[in-house]
């Protein structure tokens, strides 16, 4: 509330009192004859602004109501709202009249059309508050408005849009901040603000703060202001400031990135300590000119709460953020950054996961922390090699000090790995081996099998067939044999499915399988419940093949042998035209020796890489990092294997070798008749004969 500094003697008025003060300090003069020469040229200066002051009290409020009691409109046409004594009332300005704002000289000349007075000059508020005369809460406020933003413009400027005192507190109803009814109360004063920066029919500039205006309405603040009336929300000012709004580019502004720490501690004070604290924050407080502040991060007016999927410090945000300034190749060369952080991230199960929008997993600030970032070799750091346990131990229950011997952010290359990097290569060696062989064997044999038709339509006889229905039946699988398999091939499919996803990452495919949210947790799920049936199915094989006669038997005739490399070489010459021969097979050939061997084998070593990586903690307490990392190599790249030696070799001998086309239905039936045994396993089919005593097939037990 504006008071005056000192009371006039009653029946004085102002300009008499300035008179009297005048008069005192002309008496206190050494020299009479010097105070005598210029009372009279005082009392000159002081006729003229009395005379007027006396004239002015004239015009008082009621006076001033009489005509401005409604609205008018002025002759340029401009419209004056009403104005009467009671928009005053309750106001800091009530004890005020009219002419102490407007000055109003009722000796000038009155323009035509007009009844009363000349216009009104422009309201100067600084003659109070920057005035020693009146005790105001802040006597510096003009200066500081003259050098802000709008101060500039408005007065350096003459730009006629930037807003004067009267455009953000009111004209006549000024109230003060902490009222509610104020213009520019917490309330308020975002609507105050959205008045000029944002675009309106009636406001047609374009300032390049309206879509940050819009922003603010969607952000978290913004929400929260219009939500909760009490809410102390940030607002435009307590980022900006009030009346020393300086541009963003100037080092003045609050929102200056060297000065934002500050700025935002006002409601954050905890979090701006933790940051003044981080590599960030000390480098900040040198100058440097890199490092990321709160906006960089959080946003500038579209700052979101951190579980807001649009935030860029969301779970499955922030690695992106983070990724701007660490896998930026300049800022990593100028500051010597490990480079590639974000790739190596993404190539480990945490970033995989992360891809597929499973925000469960470990992000950069899992683990590095968020505003209290440290360098790893400050022992305060989460990612120091003594807190590393307990950093993985928040997620991971319990792993130890072994943790820290492996690289977290590792590159596969020999040099960063070369251990992982070993069994990848072996793998790949593997891989392109196997399956070039696989190939090699399904094009020699469909070459052998449609050239010997060809050569007999040459010779004019009919192509080599045989009747697959002729002759006895006879059961080579019985029923515990044909469940197993069927039970192994859905669990290896499901498997296959589920866990190809996390080795081929970036596959369109599985992008577009596995991207509804919580479809890569229940991916995980679906996996592990398959594992725990491949699992359970291999101990019901063992206990089958150690209690029975027949699995032991089995078991026994899949051992390999010479005659297996035998019959190989007899094949390829076979194939090639070489020998008219075809290899006889005993009850396994080779290739079924092969795959069963391969899929024993491929189970253990799936099962035991699969336990190794389900229970992380476990693992980490009792091996270091690179038992991890071997195992993660080890199950991907033998999936992969097993993958192909299914779909290329497998089920070409079951579905599309032209000997089975369209499929055999042994692993259905468990059952081949006669013509079928002379063909595959002819040694067997004499063996058979031998005992006199052929098994019984499922279809004659069902006769009986």
């Amino acid at each position: 509330m504006l008071q005056p500094a000192q009371e006039a003697p009653h029946g004085t008025s102002r300009p008499f009192a300035a008179a009297r003060r005048l008069c005192r300090i002309f008496h206190g003069l050494r020299s009479r004859r010097r105070a005598a020469g210029i009372f009279p040229i005082a009392l000159a200066l002081l006729a003229f602004p009395l005379s007027s002051h006396v004239r002015a009290q004239q015009l008082d409020e009621e006076t001033c109501a009489a005509c401005h009691a409604a609205d008018q409109t002025e002759t340029d046409g401009k419209a004056l709202p009403a104005v009467t004594p009671d928009l005053f009332k309750g106001t800091p300005h009530q004890a005020i009249g009219c002419t102490s704002c407007h000055k109003i000289d009722p000796t000038a000349e009155v323009p035509e059309g007009r009844t009363a007075h000349k216009p009104f000059s422009a309201v100067d508020c600084s003659l109070c508050h920057q005035s020693s005369m009146v005790k105001v809460a802040n006597q510096s406020i003009p200066i500081l408005y003259r050098q802000s933003v709008h101060g500039i413009a408005t007065l350096g400027k003459q730009d006629p849009r930037a807003p004067r005192c009267q455009n953000c507190h009111g004209s006549h109803r000024i109230l003060p901040p902490a009222d509610a009814g104020s213009q520019v109360s917490r309330k308020n004063i975002t609507s105050t603000c959205v008045s000029c920066h944002i675009d309106r029919e009636d406001k047609p500039w374009q300032l390049k703060s309206s879509e940050r205006v819009k922003a603010y309405a969607s952000s978290i603040h913004g929400k929260f202001n219009a939500a909760f009336a009490n809410l102390p929300a940030a607002v435009c000012t307590d980022c900006h400031g009030e009346h020393d709004i300086a541009k963003v580019s100037k080092k003045e502004s609050y929102v200056d990135r060297y000065k934002l720490p500050q700025t935002c501690s006002k409601c954050h004070q905890k979090i701006a300590d933790a940051y003044r604290e981080s590599v960030h924050g000390k480098l900040l407080a040198q100058g440097n000119a890199d490092v990321p502040t709160c906006t960089s991060c959080h946003g500038e007016h579209t700052i979101q709460k951190h579980s807001d999927p649009n935030s860029p410090v969301y779970s499955g945000n922030v690695t992106k953020t983070c990724s701007a300034c660490h896998q930026n190749a300049l800022l990593s060369s100028r500051y010597k950054m490990p480079p590639n952080r974000e790739g190596t991230y993404n190539t480990s199960f945490h970033g995989i996961a992360h891809g597929f929008g499973d925000t469960r997993a470990a992000n950069c600030a899992s683990c590095h922390g968020s505003h209290d970032i440290l360098p790893s070799s400050d022992p305060r750091s989460r990612v120091n090699p003594k807190n590393l346990g307990e950093t993985c131990g928040s997620c991971h229950s319990g792993p130890t000090r072994f943790v820290a011997l492996g690289k977290i952010h590792q590159n596969q290359t020999f040099r960063d790995n070369p251990l992982v990097f070993l069994i990848k290569l072996f793998y790949l060696i593997m891989i392109i081996g196997t399956v070039g062989g696989f190939i090699a064997y399904i094009v020699l044999d469909l070459f052998s099998h449609y050239a010997r038709r060809l050569f007999a339509r040459l010779q004019g006889r009919d192509p080599e067939t045989r009747q697959k229905g002729a002759g006895k039946v006879y059961l080579r699988f019985p029923l515990s044999y044909r469940v197993q398999h069927i039970v192994m091939m859905l669990s290896f499919l499901t498997l296959i499915f589920t866990g190809l996803p996390i080795l081929f990452p970036e596959s369109s495919f599985f992008k577009s399988v596995f991207n509804t949210p919580g479809s890569f947790e229940l991916r995980g799920l679906i996996h592990r419940g398959a594992a725990l049936v491949l699992i359970a199915l291999t101990l019901v094989h063992a206990v089958f093949v150690l209690t029975s006669r027949r699995g032991r038997k089995d078991v026994a005739e899949m051992m390999p042998r010479i005659k297996d490399y035998k019959d190989l070489r007899k094949l390829i010459a076979f194939n090639l035209g070489r020998s008219k021969e075809r290899p006889a097979y005993p009850r396994f050939n080779f290739i079924e020796k092969f795959e069963y061997l391969a899929v024993v084998w491929g189970s253990f070593i799936m099962i035991l890489t699969g336990f190794l990586l389900w229970f992380p903690g476990w693992t980490m307490r009792h091996m270091p990092k690179l038992g991890i990392d071997i195992a993660a190599a080890i199950h991907g790249y033998e999936a992969a294997l097993a993958f192909l030696a299914i779909i290329i070799w497998h089920l070409y001998s079951v579905i599309f070798s032209p000997e089975v086309w369209p499929m055999s239905k042994v692993w259905l039936t468990g059952e081949l008749t006669e013509e079928e045994m002379k063909h595959h396993h002819p040694l067997e089919l004499e063996k058979l004969k031998e005992t006199r005593t052929p098994p019984e097939s499922d279809s004659s037990k069902s006769k009986k």
